[in-house]
């Protein structure tokens, strides 16, 4: 695929692996080919962290001004559904959305817990007209990043996996931190594993529309 990035002002502040790169944007890194990406999209699934950790339920369709930890022990905040951040929504831990997150305000906070991920969307993530999230953490969406042209922005302070791409013409800011995104997962057959990222601060050939 092809990686199109036209932000002159923050760009990309890392390595990118992607096939193909166009755009005016910087790049703090080098792009390399993803055949080069030494490393595997990371196992991290609904279930392994759901049953391995203690878990915060969300029953509400949408929030707005709430936090969500510091947790000790860390806790897993888990929504089975479509979730609104509709603003100053601050998540301390990891944030699991079984369905489309879709954010629609501003300040919203996510940072992941020791050796969890900071963010984890089985549908799609969408940002609307001038709304924003900041991730600090690794972020794993199995859908799109759906942001529109006018969004304030996404801002991720660790990684981003992004199994089906970009759209939209909004403005994502990515600044590689290996040690914010070193997690614990678990192999099929159940055995705990320690995975970290590589030098990169992207980590899929996406196209962005």
């Amino acid at each position: 695929g092809i990686l199109t990035n036209n932000n002159t002002i923050n760009g990309i502040n890392g390595d990118v692996f992607a096939n193909d790169l166009s755009g005016s944007g910087t790049i703090a890194g080098q792009q390399k080919a993803v055949g080069d990406l030494p490393l595997a999209w990371p196992r991290v699934t609904v279930d392994d962290f759901t049953s391995n950790y203690p878990v915060q339920i969300i029953a509400a369709n949408s929030l707005s001004g709430e936090p969500f930890g510091p947790y000790n022990p860390v806790r897993v905040c888990y929504h089975n559904g479509d979730l609104e951040l509709a603003g100053s929504v601050q998540i301390d831990g990891m944030l699991i959305v079984d369905a489309n997150l879709t954010i629609s305000g501003n300040e919203n906070i996510i940072t992941a817990g020791k050796n969890l991920p900071a963010l984890l969307v089985s549908g799609n993530l969408i940002v609307e007209d001038g709304c924003g999230l900041d991730v600090y953490g690794l972020a794993v969406v199995e859908g799109q990043i759906q942001i529109s042209a006018g969004a304030a922005g996404v801002n991720i302070i660790g990684g981003l996996f992004v199994k089906n791409g970009i759209v939209g013409g909004g403005n994502i800011t990515i600044t590689a931190a290996p040690s914010k995104t070193a997690i614990v997962v678990w192999s099929a057959a159940s055995i705990e594993e320690k995975w970290g990222q590589a030098a990169g601060a992207f980590f899929k050939s996406i196209q962005r529309q």
